[in-house]
């Protein structure tokens, strides 16, 4: 979801929205925004709970700071949104990525250590999303009451 956009309608039934944002200023300011906007447009009553969460993309040695201002902007909103955790900024990881390198030295990378680690908080906060599917998905919200698509 981009910084302007609306959702896409399939949003609207997703179990969890993924924000990605820096940890910057500039970057926290415009969560804010989007995270109440988000909130409120896909926390509907037909949800127990926000599909909302976040994910920090930060340099390593600031990892840690950017994960708590980013935690403190959501909290200012009044968000419930969680934070998954942090992205390092990790050349050596992207490349093997990019490359398809999956050697151990790049599994140990700081890029692979914390997507496993996002992965692993994502289905602890929403273990439906690897529970098997007994029943068609619930696609009433994505097209409320009047019958046109939001």
């Amino acid at each position: 979801i981009m910084a302007a956009s609306r959702p896409e309608p399939s949003s609207f039934a997703a179990v969890a929205t993924v924000l990605v944002t820096r940890g910057d200023t500039a970057s926290r300011g415009h969560l804010r925004e989007r995270a109440e906007e988000l909130g409120a447009e896909l926390g509907g009553p037909h949800r127990l709970r926000s599909p909302l969460a976040v994910v920090v993309r930060a340099e390593r040695r600031d990892a840690h700071a950017a994960e708590s201002r980013v935690s403190k902007v959501l909290s200012s909103v009044g968000s419930p949104a969680v934070v998954l955790g942090v992205l390092p900024d990790d050349s050596a990881g992207v490349d093997a990525l990019c490359t398809g390198g999956t050697s151990r030295r790049a599994g140990r990378s700081g890029l692979f250590s914390a997507g496993r680690e996002i992965a692993s908080r994502l289905q602890a906060s929403w273990p439906e999303l690897t529970e098997p599917r007994t029943s068609a998905p619930d696609r009433s919200v994505l097209h409320p009451v009047g019958g046109t698509p939001r």
